[in-house]
């Protein structure tokens, strides 16, 4: 079989690959660069030959690369300027190949002229086909049904910035939120709000036939003292969300605790990143469930002339939520909303407050029941049915006036270690009473936290 025809076949598949896979609106900007991958099939007589090229085109005069061998061949690098191709042979070393523009024109003749497409892809196929021609020697014989792939990469740039996201995707990604609304003990309006939310995320037409527009609802600000089920209410609602939404939606939580000693002054920068990966997953055509913990630590306005960029980052991005569909933004704080920058929690931005108060008596009752049911379900696997023994709830709801859900969860955990520690023989083990737990509950040091204005209901 002739070259003239195998080329042309290959010409072919790579242009019919690269306007399939580009689109026409890129047309107008210079390619970053081109990979393509030629493997062949086994030769005749069972004497089996494959071979992988790599073919980088630059369009800047970036240093080459040094050459490499792949697994199946010989790996090839290609520097592309203005006047030539710079090739990294294996053997011969560095050679330049200059162009013919009477070949050119015949290659590119279905492109439009005078378009940074002609110019690279006209040093593509003449790259390509100079390359068929080296492995013809190397392999010594015909190779048959040469098949392309062509991926498009993007400039050094460009790659960082994306690897610099998925790093940050998966510090914050959670793909598997463990928490249901089961889990939670009291908190009932709150997790009805919480449903309210699941209910405009998975059926907005609902809330459209109550004449309510869920696309203008989508920034909520939790407000309530630490330990008292922020973090547990969104992630339950993520967990839902994913149940019913499956893979079509992304939950990521921020902790700006944690960016703000990372990034150590780029919070600015990790915000606009965040961002970014919102509009990755629109163009998927997946949503986002967002949720900004510890909000404050970015959202109120720095005095004596402090660096507030951060904060403007997110008023620009939340001051256009109407540009990202399928978005849902979280933000929470236990701080008092007025320290917030207004602007920030105004409609339009996080203008939905869900202010969460300390546990009455009866949710401290529901959380001791569920916290207890958990742990005695675990002991129970493991051969101990009577972990606890005699509860009564209401003493112990009494006893936790003022607890958060966090110390009541802390106090049955507590007295458990101390089981744990002064038990040496589990056939002497005795059961936890409500008396064991009363004990604890007077000795437990409380979370230490400022009067935010939270009073629980009697």
């Amino acid at each position: 079989m002739k070259f003239d025809v195998r080329y042309s076949a290959l010409e072919n598949l790579i242009s019919n690959h690269y306007e399939g896979k580009i689109g026409q609106a890129d047309l107008e900007s210079p390619l970053g660069r081109l990979e393509v991958f030629l493997t062949a099939d086994p030769c005749e007589d069972d004497i089996s030959y494959s071979l992988e090229c790599k073919i980088e085109a630059y369009n800047t005069m970036e240093a080459p690369l040094a050459p490499k061998r792949t697994r199946w061949g010989v790996g090839y690098k290609v520097k592309a300027n203005e006047d030539s191709l710079i090739i990294l042979e294996k053997d011969s070393g560095e050679y330049c190949i200059e162009r013919n523009d009477d070949e050119i024109k015949i290659l590119t003749a279905n492109y439009q002229s005078n378009t940074p497409v002609k110019k690279y892809l006209s040093q593509f196929f003449f790259v390509a086909k100079k390359i068929i021609q080296a492995q013809y020697k190397l392999a010594k014989t015909p190779v048959p049904n040469i098949t392309v792939h062509i991926a498009n990469r993007m400039p050094k740039k460009q790659a960082k910035e994306t690897k610099e996201l998925e790093q940050l995707e998966r510090k914050i990604e959670i793909s598997q939120p463990n928490v249901t609304f089961e889990d939670i003990g009291g908190l009932c309006e709150p997790k009805r709000q919480m449903l309210t939310i699941y209910e405009d995320i998975v059926s907005p037409n609902r809330a459209r036939y109550f004449g309510i527009d869920p696309d203008k609802t989508k920034g909520y600000l939790l407000n309530a003292p630490a330990g008292c089920g922020k973090t547990l209410l969104v992630t339950a609602l993520a967990q839902k969300l994913k149940s019913e939404l499956s893979d079509k939606i992304k939950f990521y939580k921020v902790d700006y605790s944690a960016i703000t000693s990372i990034y150590r002054g780029g919070e600015a920068q990790a915000t606009a990143q965040i961002f970014e990966l919102v509009k990755e997953n629109q163009k998927k055509g997946l949503k986002t469930l967002l949720f900004l913990d510890e909000l404050h630590l970015i959202g109120r306005r720095t005095r004596l002339g402090g660096n507030d960029e951060a904060l403007d980052t997110l008023l620009s991005h939340l001051g256009g939520l109407e540009n990202y569909p399928g978005l849902c933004v979280i933000g929470s704080t236990n701080f008092p909303i007025e320290d917030l920058d207004p602007a920030l929690i105004r409609d339009g931005r996080l203008g939905k407050w869900i202010k969460i108060e300390l546990p009455n008596k009866e949710e401290r009752k529901e959380i001791y029941k569920i916290t207890i049911k958990k742990r005695q379900e675990i002991a129970r696997r493991a051969g101990n049915p009577a972990l606890f023994k005699d509860i009564v709830l209401d003493i112990l709801a009494k006893e936790s006036e003022d607890f958060t859900g966090s110390n009541i969860v802390g106090v049955i955990d507590k007295i458990i270690e101390e089981k744990r520690r002064t038990t040496d023989d589990i056939r002497n083990f005795k059961s936890i009473t409500t008396e064991d737990i009363v004990k604890t509950i007077r000795s437990f040091e409380k979370q230490s936290r400022k009067d935010f204005g939270f009073k629980a209901s009697k």
